[in-house]
């Protein structure tokens, strides 16, 4: 049983749910805000990059919300295969995106798996 307020599910079986148009409510609005760079934000001893994204009419206090991209990945790559900036929107918080550069690790991952690594102030290992 469905909630008060909840569309059918599109597997609900009319055409017209199947054809997407009940959905058209859920859609990403348009918007103005984009992902941008953000450099001299303090000491960085990993040399990362870092992107953040703030949605138009954002108002103070909201969430901040990081998300970290995979290997081989950049964080314009992981924002969109994943739809991040789009769900800042959706959900209203800030998005900040940190980007590994390939001097720490020459996949581009970030080391959150080594002990040594995820420790405040330091820096991911240069690849020997």
């Amino acid at each position: 049983m469905r909630g008060r307020g909840c569309p059918p599910s599109p597997s609900a079986g009319t055409a017209r749910h199947a054809a997407g148009t009940h959905w058209a409510a859920f859609a990403p609005a348009a918007r103005a805000a984009a992902l941008t760079e953000v450099t001299g934000f303090g000491t960085n001893p990993g040399n990362l990059r870092m992107f953040r994204y703030v949605p138009d009419g954002l108002p103070a206090g909201r969430p901040l919300v990081v998300a970290m991209h995979g290997c081989t990945q950049s964080a314009a790559a992981f924002d969109a295969e994943t739809g991040w900036t789009a769900m800042a929107d959706r959900w209203g918080f800030a998005l900040l995106l940190p980007q590994q550069q390939s001097g720490n690790n020459p996949n581009a991952c970030f080391n959150w798996f080594e002990p040594a690594d995820i420790k405040r102030g330091s820096r991911p290992p240069s690849p020997a």
